[in-house]
């Protein structure tokens, strides 16, 4: 017979859990990553397994091996002030993605922030639910906006931003 604690020790020691494990393509300003990351119990957090540049690759052997499990989560973040031609290029290399994106989004029409995918979801309509939350967020602002600012519409304000951000880095201003 064994005990409780035999049991838990079984379960959570024996082979290697898939089911904490993700990926994540994250595209920063200064280029793109693609990070596995594991479950580790012993931290009670996750633990980076292998990390590379799809771009330079090579692709780790751990990261071949975890990306044919169905049970894989797979995510694609956007840091801020990254531009739309990044994204798209970074996309293009993404191996679990799949599609064609003819275009390029215009600046400032792609949302930051972290995206769930599946393994084989199409380039395109990952770009597109970054175009619908974007317009979202600036709908939303626009809405709150103070008055007497001297923009037409929530495109010119967002050009604006971008200008300042990219001039100041400053993000109160």
């Amino acid at each position: 017979a064994s005990s409780m604690q035999d049991v838990v020790a079984l379960l959570t020691t024996s082979g290697q859990s898939t089911c904490g494990q993700d990926v994540n393509l994250r595209i920063g300003v200064a280029g793109a990553e693609v990070v596995l990351r594991a479950y580790d119990a012993k931290v009670d957090g996750y633990a980076e397994v292998a990390k590379f540049d799809p771009a330079v690759g090579p692709v780790p052997q751990a990261y071949s091996d975890a990306a044919s499990d169905a049970d894989l989560r797979w995510r694609v973040t956007l840091a801020e002030g990254v531009t739309s031609w990044q994204v798209v290029e970074s996309l293009k290399l993404a191996d679990f993605l799949s599609g064609d994106v003819k275009a390029v989004p215009l600046e400032g029409a792609l949302a930051p922030g972290s995206y769930e995918v599946e393994k084989g979801f199409d380039r395109k309509a990952l770009i597109d639910e970054m175009q619908t939350d974007q317009a979202a967020v600036l709908a939303e602002l626009w809405a709150k906006r103070a008055d007497g600012l001297p923009y037409a519409s929530p495109d010119e304000a967002m050009i604006m931003a971008s200008i300042v951000e990219k001039e100041t880095g400053v993000a109160s201003e």
